[in-house]
């Protein structure tokens, strides 16, 4: 459990330092896993011993700007110290590359590096530029996390949208307009038509025989509308968005499960996995969460969730998905990459934007073990939308609306299921960090699931989010 929860949170952007204590680590499994590889130690890199310059404030390195007075002032060394110097090392192996650290290497969203000292002992532990080196590594976690990944863990920005998405009401609009219909229709007929037909004939009294009659039938009329709008069965629907590295078999997960049903009933809802969390989405920031969650071996579950009639619950669930074999990026020459399809379903409406591209690129679909060269993806206009926050960071949003209609055409509400997700993610991020491909596209089929928690699954849509170089070629 330990070492599957150190992996999901490596899959979903955090960084692990570590020091190999004795030779023998190297051949650890677990570490073989994590690099792709047996890694092999030597001496340090060149890349390790370059100077390192940081702003003089913690504070004033954060993505707003600012400090105070009281911030504390960073060490200075440009050269590690004598003593220090001579115990540095240096891995190969794997994914490895060398860094200002030792050796690093990208594991899904996160990032895995291998110190070339031990900060925890002499002679690191009072060395300078250990100290600035170990100052950066957090302040690298912590802006590759924010800047990475779109659906941080616990992170919730209430949406209305996500809500009508799920909402089975919304798809039954026509029965509203169909009703007003039928009363017009009744208000004509049962007035001045049946009172009008029986003043002819000569008994007009007889139009009040025939008026209960009609106002029966229209009544009928209208309650077979709102059974067959709103049905007499429950209903579940999920609306799904994976976030992960190239190549990787398995992601971040964020699931949004909506549950409705014609009585008011109470429902236990589990979540899909063990290591999963789930709570009452909040629609609204001033929504206050009466959850009852009770965990145990098997995992996180919501107690006797309360449901009223005709009403959509939305319960948001944080955890991990499987991607088959994975979506593979592997560059084939400068500026051009490819995407490879090792999930096991199609893909469809694939949005890549490539490092330092103004525009999206487009393709319909692509079927599973498929393979399709960026050159054969059509530019398409709009979709990104540029901004530049308070402190001075530029961040690339994705304008899912611009796009939408181009979607649509891969599949039917994919635009509108993109916009609810993208009115969920935090501000301070970009949809397509720099330096990097991204790939935004459907899964076919979805989880592969039929019901949830007793009621009939009616939609399941799952949305992937691959950032990175990886996979196979």
């Amino acid at each position: 459990a330990e070492l599957e929860a150190l992996t999901g949170y490596l899959l979903a952007g955090g960084t692990l330092a570590l020091v190999v204590a004795r030779p023998e680590d190297l051949r650890h499994p677990i570490l073989v896993a994590l690099v792709g590889q047996e890694v092999t130690a030597g001496p340090s890199h060149e890349a390790t011993r370059q100077q390192l310059v940081l702003q003089s404030s913690v504070a004033g390195s954060g993505p707003w700007g600012g400090g105070s007075q009281a911030d504390k002032q960073l060490p200075s060394a440009a050269q590690p110290e004598p003593g220090l110097a001579d115990q540095l090392a240096g891995y190969v192996g794997g994914n490895l590359q060398p860094s200002l650290y030792g050796s690093s290497a990208a594991y899904g969203l996160g990032e895995i590096h291998l110190l070339a000292f031990d900060p925890t002992r002499k002679p690191a532990v009072d060395s300078a530029w250990a100290q600035l080196r170990m100052v950066d590594v957090v302040r690298r976690a912590t802006e590759r996390r924010s800047g990475t990944l779109r659906f941080p863990g616990g992170y919730h920005n209430p949406s209305e949208q996500i809500r009508r998405e799920l909402d089975p009401n919304e798809g039954s609009r026509w029965a509203i307009v169909l009703a007003a219909l039928l009363l017009c229709v009744y208000s004509v007929v049962a007035g001045p038509l049946n009172f009008a037909f029986w003043r002819r004939r000569g008994k007009p009294l007889r139009a009040l025989i025939y008026l209960p009659v009609l106002a029966g039938v229209t009544f009928a009329a209208v309650v077979i509308t709102g059974i067959a709008a709103k049905g007499c069965r429950g209903q579940a629907r999920h609306l799904t968005v994976v976030e992960a590295g190239a190549g990787m078999h398995r992601g971040a997960a964020r699931r949004w499960r909506g549950f409705f049903v014609p009585s008011a009933r109470k429902l236990t809802v589990r979540s899909t996995h063990a290591s999963a969390v789930v709570s009452t989405a909040r629609m609204d920031m001033g929504d206050v969460s009466a959850d009852e969650l009770l965990v145990d071996r098997d995992g996180a579950r919501l107690f006797e969730l309360p449901l009223r009639p005709w009403q959509t619950v939305v319960v948001r669930e944080d955890g991990l998905a499987d991607l088959g074999e994975g979506i593979s990026l592997v560059e084939t020459s400068p500026g051009e990459i490819d995407v490879t399809n090792d999930t096991g379903r199609r893909l469809r409406g694939l949005l890549l934007h490539l490092p330092g591209a103004p525009t999206l690129r487009w393709l319909r679909e692509l079927e599973s073990g498929a393979s399709a060269s960026s050159k054969t993806f059509s530019p398409l206009p709009g979709g990104i939308s540029r901004r530049t926050s308070p402190g001075g960071l530029s961040f690339a949003d994705f304008d899912s609306y611009a796009v939408r209609d181009d979607l649509e055409l891969a599949s039917t509400g994919l635009g509108s299921a993109w916009e609810a997700v993208a009115s969920t993610t935090m501000g301070d991020s970009s949809w397509f960090p720099a330096g990097v491909p991204t790939l935004l596209a459907q899964l076919d089929g979805g989880e592969g699931i039929t019901s949830d928690s007793g009621l009939e699954l009616d939609s399941d849509r799952v949305l992937v989010r691959v950032v990175g170089l990886g996979g196979r070629p």
